[in-house]
């Protein structure tokens, strides 16, 4: 099981990763604003297959961040705005669950 929930968390977290591109359009605003919303996660990537429950925590305070951003895109006016609104919303909500499910299986850290 932990397999598979690790899984899904990986999964969700590269999708989201990938729906965060089509915001990178000519011009240098939107560049810096990629920027903004990838390196947080570029940045907590490689710790989230270290034994620590802190990276796991972390997630799960990032993915609020994404869900706002999410539910904001799903009232675009934009057709492909709305569908990646809604791809991220389900993404950040697997990959809650999934952080959540592992946090609890963990024994809790003795620092």
């Amino acid at each position: 099981m932990t397999h598979v929930v690790r899984l899904l968390q990986a999964l969700s977290l590269c999708l989201l990763l990938l729906f965060t591109l089509p915001l990178v359009a000519p011009g240098p605003s939107s560049i810096g604003w990629w920027l903004m919303q990838v390196l947080p996660l570029l940045l907590l990537l490689p710790h989230l297959h270290k034994g620590s429950r802190r990276p796991l925590q972390w997630l799960g305070f990032l993915v609020l961040f994404y869900f706002t951003a999410a539910i904001l895109q799903l009232f675009s006016p934009l057709l492909l705005q709305r569908w990646l609104g809604g791809l991220t919303v389900l993404c950040c909500v697997i990959m809650f669950i999934a952080a959540l499910v592992r946090l609890r299986s963990r024994a809790p850290d003795t620092e």
